[in-house]
C-alpha cells in the first residue's frame, strides 16, 4: 500500500509522461483501430473522471530527464512522418500543443501514471479531433461524426486537457504493480479484462522476486484455479528454461491471411508458438511431478515431455510422433514436419488411405510450412537433403516394389490363363477319349 495519504488535484495533462515499460499489458492489447477512434473522439470532449482518476507517482530528476528525451523523439519522429505523409499533420501539432509551450519550448513533466494508459495514449489523437472534429471518420457507422464542435471540444482545444490525479508512493515496484493491476480488476467501466497471456506476463513480473502461489492469488484477486496455472507455469518454464515457455506462449496467435482472425488450429513446430489458454493447471501440476503418462509409461524427461505434451495439444501427437515412430523416419522426424511428406507420399503410393486419413489438415500444413522455413533458411539444407535423399531413395525402392508386383501379377495372370487352358485342353481330349469308346 501507499506510504502517505494519496491526494486529488487537477492538473495539466504536460505535466504527466506515459512510460510503456510501466504498464502491465501488452502494448497491442489495448483496441482495435475502431475501438482506438471511437475512444478518442469520446475522449475529445475531456478526460472523464468516471472512468477512474490517473494514479501517479512523481519523478526523479533522472526520470524527467529520460522523458524530456522520449518527449523530443516523438516529436521528431512525428516530424519526419509528416513529411512523408501530410495527414500525420494534426497529430504533430495536437503532441506539440500538449507538450510544449508557447514557444515552443518542451515542458518537463514531473508525474508519472501508473493507470489509465489506454486513455492516456490517445491524448494527442483526441486533442486534434477536439480542434477539428470534421477530419475524423469511424468506419463502425460508415459515415463521419458530427462536424460541430461541442463546448467541451472547444474548451479542450483551448486549454489542453486538464487531468484528475492521484498521486501515491510505493514502497517497491512490486507494490505499484499491484496497485495498478487491482485499480483495473477493480473498475466496472473504462477497463479491458485483461488477456490470458497478459495475466501471465503480469504474474511473471510479479513474482519475479519471489512469491509463493497462495501469495500471488490473494495480492492480485485471481481466481485459485487462474492463480495455480499461472504460477505452475512460471515454475515449470525455470525448469526447463532452454525450451522458452513463457516467450513462446506470449508470441501472437498466427492470424489465418485472408481473413485477419486467428488461426483455430496453429501449426506445431518446436520451439515456436504454442496457445496457453490450452493448457490447465492439473496437466501442469503432473509435468512438475514427473506423473504424465510419456514421463511414467515412456520414460521421457521432462525437457521432452513438455514438448510433447505441446505438440499433443495442439494436435501434433497423434498425426506426427506417432505416425514418425511408426514408420522409423529418424530422430529428426520428432523436430520437424517435412519428415511428415515422406510419411505421407508413401501412403499414397501405397494405396494406403488410412494412414493417409491419420495425416490430417494440421500435420499436412506443418509439413508444407516446414518446407517454406527450410527454404529460407541455408542452415537447414544439409538435413533437409538428407531427408530429401532417402526419400528418393524410398521412391526408387517402391517403384521396383511396384514395378516388381505389376510384373509378378502379369505372370500371375498369364499363369493362371495357362492353366486355365491347359486344363480345358485336357478336359476336351478326355471327353473326345470317352466319346470314342463308346
Amino acid at each position: 500500500m501507499s506510504t502517505v495519504e494519496p491526494k486529488i488535484e487537477l492538473v495539466p495533462a504536460w505535466r504527466v509522461f506515459s512510460r510503456k515499460s510501466h504498464n502491465a499489458r501488452f502494448e497491442d492489447d489495448y483496441y482495435t483501430e475502431k475501438e482506438k477512434a471511437a475512444l478518442a473522439y469520446d475522449l475529445s470532449g475531456g478526460f472523464d473522471p468516471n472512468l477512474g482518476t490517473v494514479c501517479c507517482v512523481r519523478m526523479s530528476a533522472q526520470d524527467q530527464g529520460e522523458a524530456v528525451s522520449a518527449i523530443k523523439k516523438e516529436l521528431s519522429d512525428l516530424e519526419a512522418l509528416m513529411a512523408k505523409d501530410m495527414t500525420a499533420g494534426p497529430l504533430y501539432a495536437a503532441t506539440k500543443k500538449l507538450r510544449c509551450d508557447e514557444k515552443g519550448n518542451i515542458r518537463t513533466p514531473d508525474l508519472e501514471n501508473n493507470t489509465c494508459y489506454r486513455r492516456f495514449s490517445l491524448l494527442p489523437l483526441a486533442l486534434s479531433i477536439a480542434t477539428n472534429p470534421s477530419r475524423q471518420k469511424f468506419e463502425e457507422e460508415e459515415e463521419e461524426k458530427s462536424s460541430y464542435q461541442t463546448p467541451a471540444q472547444k474548451l479542450v482545444a483551448e486549454r489542453g486537457f486538464m487531468l484528475p490525479v492521484l498521486i501515491k508512493e510505493f514502497k517497491s515496484a512490486k507494490e505499484r504493480l499491484r496497485d495498478q493491476i487491482v485499480e483495473n480488476l477493480g473498475k466496472s467501466k473504462g477497463a479491458k479484462r485483461y488477456t490470458d497471456t497478459n495475466l501471465l506476463k503480469i504474474a511473471r513480473d510479479y513474482t519475479a522476486g519471489g512469491c509463493k502461489e497462495s501469495e500471488l492469488i490473494r495480492d492480485l484477486y485471481l481466481e485459485r484455479g487462474t492463480g495455480q496455472k499461472l504460477h505452475r507455469f512460471l515454475r515449470l518454464d525455470g525448469m526447463v528454461p532452454e525450451l522458452n515457455l513463457y516467450e513462446r506462449a506470449i508470441q501472437p496467435h498466427p492470424k489465418d491471411d485472408k481473413t485477419g482472425k486467428n488461426v483455430e488450429q496453429p501449426v506445431y513446430h518446436p520451439k515456436g508458438f504454442f496457445p496457453f489458454s490450452r493448457l490447465d493447471k492439473e496437466l501442469l501440476k503432473k509435468l512438475i511431478d514427473g506423473k504424465t503418462d510419456v514421463q511414467i509409461k515412456e520414460g521421457l524427461n521432462l525437457k521432452d515431455a513438455v514438448e510433447r505434451t505441446i505438440a499433443s495439444l495442439m494436435g501434433g501427437e497423434k498425426n506426427v510422433t506417432q505416425m514418425m515412430s511408426k514408420k522409423n523416419v529418424g530422430e529428426y522426424a520428432k523436430d520437424h514436419g517435412v519428415s511428415i511428406g515422406k510419411v505421407y507420399f508413401n501412403a499414397v503410393l501405397s494405396s494406403n488411405t488410412s494412414e493417409i486419413a491419420e495425416l490430417n489438415a494440421p500435420a499436412a500444413r506443418q509439413f508444407w510450412n516446414d518446407v517454406y522455413a527450410i527454404s529460407l533458411d541455408r542452415s537447414l539444407f544439409p538435413k533437409f537433403q538428407e531427408i530429401v535423399k532417402g526419400f528418393l531413395e524410398d521412391l526408387a525402392v517402391e517403384a521396383a516394389r511396384i514395378e516388381a508386383a505389376k510384373k509378378k501379377a502379369v505372370e500371375e495372370v498369364e499363369h493362371k490363363e495357362a492353366k486355365r487352358l491347359a486344363a480345358e485342353k485336357k478336359a476336351k481330349a478326355e471327353k473326345q477319349k470317352a466319346k470314342s469308346h463308346r
